[in-house]
C-alpha cells in the first residue's frame, strides 16, 4: 500500500507494471445488494499500429441513437471484420440489476392499494354502523344544545384511539420487515421515523374525513324525527 499512491508505480507481476495517474471515489459499477470492491481501470495506448486486446470498450453517444450506432457498427465491422459485433446499453445493464425489485415495489403498490381501499370501505361501514347505534345518544345531546364539533369528539374519539392502536401494533412489525428487506442490500438507507408517521397521520385523516361526511349528513338530521322513528 502507498500513503499517496498518486503517480506510483503497480506491479502486477510478468512484466505488467502500470503507473497510477488517478484515483476515483468509490461508485457501485454492480448491484448495491453487494459491497464496493477494489476497481482497477487500465488505460494502454496501442504500440508498433496494433490495437490492444480489451474485453470491453466503453463508448459514450449524444446524439441519434440509430445512426450513431449504424456507424459504429460499421466501424467495427471495417476493422475487427472477425470478431462479430455485440453490444450493450450500460443502462439496461443497470436496470436489469434491479428488475426484482422493481418487480417487488410494483406489486407491493397493487397490494397497498388495494388494502387501502379495502381498510377504508371497512372503515365507512363500522362508522355508519356505529353512529346509527348511537343516533338517539347524538340527537339527545344536539337537542340539550351540543355543537356540531362537540358531537364530531364525541364520535371521533372512539374511532381515533382504536386507530393509534392498530398503529402501535402495525409500526413494530412494518419495521421488522422493511430492516430484514434491507439486510439484503450491502448499501441501504436508514429507516427514518417520517416513514411510519406520515402513513400514521394519513390513515388518522381518512379516519375523520370518514367521519365528518356522515356527522355532516346527522348533523343535517331533524332530531324530532329520529326520536320519533328510535322511539
Amino acid at each position: 500500500p502507498f500513503d499517496n499512491p498518486l503517480d506510483q508505480v503497480l506491479d502486477r507481476g510478468q512484466g505488467n507494471k502500470f503507473r497510477i495517474i488517478g484515483i476515483v471515489q468509490d461508485f457501485h459499477y454492480s448491484s448495491v445488494k453487494t459491497s464496493i470492491k477494489p476497481l482497477v481501470m487500465r488505460f494502454q495506448e496501442p504500440s508498433n499500429n496494433k490495437m490492444v486486446l480489451l474485453q470491453y470498450l466503453n463508448i459514450k453517444t449524444q446524439g441519434n441513437q440509430a445512426e450513431i450506432m449504424a456507424t459504429i457498427r460499421d466501424t467495427w465491422t471495417q476493422q475487427l471484420p472477425e470478431i462479430p459485433f455485440e453490444f450493450t446499453f450500460i443502462n439496461e445493464s443497470y436496470r436489469k440489476l434491479y428488475d426484482s425489485e422493481r418487480t417487488f415495489g410494483s406489486l407491493f403498490t397493487i397490494f397497498s392499494i388495494l388494502a387501502i381501499i379495502i381498510a377504508s370501505l371497512g372503515l365507512f361501514g363500522l362508522a355508519t354502523f356505529s353512529i346509527k347505534q348511537r343516533l338517539k345518544e347524538v340527537m339527545v345531546r344536539k337537542v340539550l344544545g351540543a355543537t356540531t364539533m362537540q358531537l364530531f369528539t364525541l364520535i371521533v374519539v372512539d374511532f381515533t384511539k382504536w386507530v393509534l392502536l392498530g398503529v402501535a401494533f402495525g409500526i413494530p412489525i412494518a419495521y421488522y420487515f422493511m430492516s430484514d428487506w434491507l439486510t439484503g442490500f450491502a448499501s441501504r438507507t436508514p429507516i427514518s421515523w417520517l416513514y411510519f408517521l406520515l402513513p400514521s397521520l394519513g390513515l388518522i385523516l381518512l379516519c375523520w374525513g370518514i367521519i365528518i361526511s356522515l356527522m355532516i349528513k346527522v348533523d343535517r338530521s331533524n332530531p324530532t324525527e329520529v326520536l320519533g322513528q328510535e322511539s
